[in-house]
């Protein structure tokens, strides 16, 4: 039926080509490229948001006064990460806490191994680094004053 698309080829020749369509099928040589973010995959052009950032103004009888923000970030063609120059949030209020902490859960990636979780903290900001270090503190309450030390030294 469809015997002319292969024309004159040996059976070996047949055999040989779909052995290699076969093996470029379970590999990359189909692969249009794409990023990684928290051991997954992503397409070319897809989006997504970076770890929101905490920003305090000031503190007064009113209550604190901050700012919340998240780029949101591109898969180029080059499989990097490209700052679109657009916010997923871009929020400014008092009490930004909450929505920090449930923005954080939102876009920040779970890191599955020591060395993601050593790069998401090497990237971090200060803001986010201390929420991270409370959190330990609070687990390794017999380490008070080395963590008491790392959170002056991150709140500055």
């Amino acid at each position: 039926m469809h015997s002319e698309w292969w024309g004159p080829l040996t059976i070996e020749m047949k055999v040989l080509l779909i052995s290699i369509w076969l093996v470029c099928l379970t590999s990359a040589c189909f692969a249009d490229g794409g990023c990684e973010y928290a051991s997954q995959k992503f397409s070319v052009g897809s989006t997504r948001c970076e770890c929101p950032s905490i920003t305090i103004a000031h503190m007064d009888s009113t209550g604190e006064k901050g700012r919340l923000t998240s780029r949101r970030l591109n898969c180029d063609k080059d499989s990097a990460w490209v700052d679109t120059q657009t916010f997923c949030v871009d929020v400014e209020g008092s009490q930004v806490r909450p929505d920090f902490y449930r923005l954080s859960k939102m876009y920040c990636p779970m890191a599955l191994n020591p060395e993601e979780t050593e790069k998401v903290f090497a990237e971090a900001d200060n803001a986010n680094s201390l929420a991270a270090v409370k959190g330990i503190c609070r687990r390794l309450g017999s380490l008070a004053a080395p963590c008491k030390a790392i959170m002056d030294a991150l709140a500055k």
